[in-house]
């Protein structure tokens, strides 16, 4: 799924709401952020759980058991790797390590079947897409191309990824191709 919209316009909103409905499900979330801290992620997911969900039995208690928000950070890294697509390349590894177990998709909750076992959230993907404009050689189309081949690993592994962009990225078209739904919140 992507997302577009202005500053304000609620796409962080709408994928931290996402990520809450499915924690009851055993749905876990990585939410990947190059724009907010998890401090603040923290407390506006927080705030997004409805109390009819808090008080299901087996809604997760802590927010840490459906939740995990890591930062990427831009700037001294890339400088010192002197390519943003390494930075991001590992983290995708590490993260497709993650979710290669071979656990059945409904292991852990005996119900209906669940759409997927995990969700991952690239917000701000128009900020790791114009660093990589500036990283190296093979710019924005190496790593959309590696955008593409961890979202198709992410399917094969049953989750979900979310990808945020602000609508004013010049490469949204592109950015559009890489996902089955496009949504433009205003």
């Amino acid at each position: 799924m992507g997302v577009h919209g202005g500053a304000g316009t609620g796409k962080t909103s709408l994928a931290l709401a996402m990520a809450a409905v499915l924690a009851p499900f055993g749905v876990r979330t990585l939410y990947v952020t190059a724009e907010e801290t998890a401090e603040d992620l923290t407390a506006k997911a927080q705030s997004l759980v409805p109390d009819e969900l808090r008080r299901l039995s087996f809604f997760p208690s802590d927010l840490s058991e459906w939740i995990t928000i890591q930062r990427l950070e831009l700037g001294a890294r890339v400088e010192a790797e002197h390519d943003m697509l390494t930075v991001i390349e590992r983290e995708f590894e590490r993260l497709s390590a993650a979710l290669d177990v071979d656990i059945p998709v409904n292991a852990d909750f005996p119900g209906p079947p669940k759409p997927w076992r995990a969700i991952v959230v690239l917000d701000g993907i128009h900020d790791l897409l114009l660093s990589a404009d500036r990283g190296g050689a093979t710019g924005t189309t190496g790593l959309l191309n590696r955008l593409r081949e961890f979202i198709l690993t992410c399917r094969d592994l049953k989750a979900l990824v979310i990808l945020t962009a602000g609508d004013d990225w010049a490469g949204s078209r592109a950015f559009d191709y890489l996902v089955d739904v496009a949504i433009s919140l205003t």
